[in-house]
């Protein structure tokens, strides 16, 4: 579903109003510690906490949760609310099993930051220093070497996913990891924008391979997850009791769904409980014994922003695997969060090292992710108002509604004007008798000049740009959260020739929907007035868990076979293939192949 542009600045200004962004402080040094004997939670928190997942779980119809709490003084507890299984009338608990999806990266990442440490690697080493044969295509003029951090951090500019063969019962019908990078390209130059990718993540599953000799799921099983006693914690489902096993579900039905297995391995590959959860997060948090062969000091680097000088992203904060979030006081400290999503599956670990508190939640019903982050950051926050005491209140930010209007020098307006097309919107800066204005989704707004090169459309939101790539990038300050647009192409969106005969349905054909996850059924190139855009029609499942059937995005025309996706969102600079064949023609995107016939166009 896609928001009109002025909608989306309104919805991210409620998110900022919500979530903290800012500095990141290393947490005090812990002492490595023997595991104490540990505590259930205080009758009080567990009944306000039990009230609250009930609240959630009806307001969305989900099926059922496990939660996992670590606090402070020892305070360990599990427990689970709602039903594993409706037909066999199956509770979910500490010990139901489920599938973690990407919180898989994080036990990723500490085997590189082991074997760093064994002097095996270095983060800074090239990604081709240790897996020779690695090569991808790119299309910067300046572009820096691939680096182990670059991977760790999510900084590498490689694309998000590939689709096919992601899920389904046949493992060769995934492509090969190194081959589809072959012919592929960067979507950023390393180092420059935060860009969350699974075959990235991929690539260090490879890496722990080349430089341990080991299979990747026999070295995590043997150095990181059987030192962390975290037994119920493995990569085939079929290695547990089925009746142990979270059944599938979709939030506004209550049938059961078919969850085709998971191919991904070192990005999303585990299955596992709460309880095997909480003892990670356990051990992450305080350094407690028994655990992995890796420093305290080490583990506690996950929570840097790996953000480099250059980045785009000024405000965005993440560390290895880990989203961060900063708060002020009250609470003072950071909450790092990992999310971890299938079709019908939701997870999420959260950490707030300054507080000792840590919270995992797992559930077993599709469409509801955003509600399971949120809810584990509700439980987060008030157990730091639980246990010390100190009620949270955050206030309302202080918004001057006097805009302070300055004059503007001709320079400076002319290098603020510009067609900054976004993921799926176009922002228009130009002059209307002598005043700049903006025009979004057919809206005009005045601007107002404030200094530096900024320039405000309301008290909350104000823009600038900043050159990349050797183009202007539309830079957002919202409310002190700063973050990049959309590049301006208004005088370099060029259609190539053939693009008439691009135009029209393709339809997916690599893949055995019996056997395989359909994503995307088909794909639609249309000429939007001067644009070439694309929809991408979801596949039935995704339709129904999702609520909509398409989505629609802008593009940018690189040859007479290849285009990528405009602007900073979800496919962010991610390549299109289209190629003439006898028959028709062929498009290619994220491992899947869509094909349009010569003969005549399916409406």
């Amino acid at each position: 579903m896609q928001l009109p542009f002025a909608k989306i600045f309104r919805i991210y200004n409620s998110i900022l109003r919500s979530r903290v962004f800012w500095v990141l402080i290393l947490f005090s040094n812990l002492p490595v510690q023997v595991l104490a004997q540990n505590r259930n939670a205080p009758r009080e928190f567990r009944e306000e906490i039990s009230a609250l997942i009930e609240k959630v779980m009806e307001e969305e119809n989900i099926k059922g949760i496990s939660l996992g709490f670590i606090g402070p003084d020892n305070i360990n507890w599990t427990t689970g609310m709602g039903y594993a299984s409706l037909d066999e009338n199956i509770s979910a608990g500490p010990f139901t099993v489920y599938p973690v999806a990407s919180i898989t990266k994080t036990f990723t990442n500490l085997a590189i930051l082991q074997l760093k440490e064994e002097g095996k690697l270095n983060l800074a080493d090239p990604y081709v220093k240790h897996v020779p044969e690695f090569s991808i295509n790119t299309r910067f003029d300046e572009t820096p070497p691939l680096t182990i951090n670059h991977l760790l951090g999510h900084y590498g500019g490689i694309p998000r996913d590939i689709y096919k063969g992601l899920m389904t019962t046949d493992p060769a019908a995934r492509p090969d990891i190194q081959e589809y990078f072959s012919n592929h390209y960067l979507i950023f130059p390393p180092g420059i924008k935060y860009s969350y990718s699974n075959p990235g993540v991929e690539l260090l599953g490879l890496l722990i391979e080349r430089v341990s000799g080991m299979k990747y799921e026999d070295y995590l099983k043997k150095h990181i997850l059987q030192p962390l006693q975290m037994q119920e914690t493995r990569f085939e489902k079929g290695d547990f009791e089925d009746h142990r096993l979270a059944k599938a579900y979709v939030h506004f039905e209550d049938g059961e769904h078919k969850e085709l297995p998971v191919l991904l391995r070192a990005s999303g590959g585990l299955f596992s409980t709460v309880k095997d959860m909480t003892r990670a997060m356990e051990w992450i948090l305080k350094g407690v014994s028994p655990g992995p062969e890796l420093s305290h000091e080490l583990v506690k680097e996950m929570f840097n922003d790996q953000k480099t000088e250059n980045a785009l992203d000024v405000s965005f904060e993440s560390g290895w695997s880990w989203v961060l979030e900063r708060y002020p006081d009250p609470v003072k400290g950071v909450y790092a969060y990992q999310m971890g999503s299938t079709l019908h599956y939701n997870s999420v670990m959260a950490v707030m090292p300054e507080h000792q508190i840590g919270v995992v939640i797992m559930c077993n019903t599709g469409g509801v992710l955003s509600n399971i982050v949120n809810l584990a950051r509700g439980i987060a926050l008030f157990g730091v108002q639980f246990f010390e005491k100190q009620p949270i209140e955050f206030p309302e930010p202080e918004i001057n509604l006097e805009i302070a209007e300055l004059e503007p020098d001709r320079k400076t307006i002319e290098n603020i004007k510009g067609d900054y097309l976004l993921e799926s919107d176009l922002v228009r800066v130009f002059s209307v008798m002598g005043d700049l204005v903006v025009r979004m989704q057919d809206e005009l707004f005045r601007v107002f000049y404030q200094g530096n090169g900024w320039f405000a459309i309301d008290p909350f939101i104000s823009f600038s740009n900043i050159i990349f790539d050797d183009h202007k990038v539309l830079v957002i300050n919202q409310g002190g959260n700063i973050f990049p647009a959309g590049m301006d192409v208004s005088h370099n969106y060029i259609l190539p020739p053939n693009f008439h005969q691009l135009q029209g349905s393709y339809y997916l054909e690599n893949v055995d929907p019996f056997n395989e996850e359909v994503f995307y059924q088909k794909a639609r190139l249309f000429k939007d007035g001067w644009l070439q855009k694309i929809e991408l029609v979801l596949g039935t499942e995704q339709q129904k868990i999702f609520g909509y059937q398409s989505a629609t995005y802008n593009m940018v025309p690189k040859s007479t076979t290849e285009m990528i996706f405009a602007g900073f969102g979800m496919y962010k600079g991610e390549t299109i293939f289209v190629y003439e064949e006898d028959q028709g023609h062929r498009l290619m995107f994220s491992g899947l192949e869509f094909f349009k016939p010569k003969t005549k166009e399916v409406q």
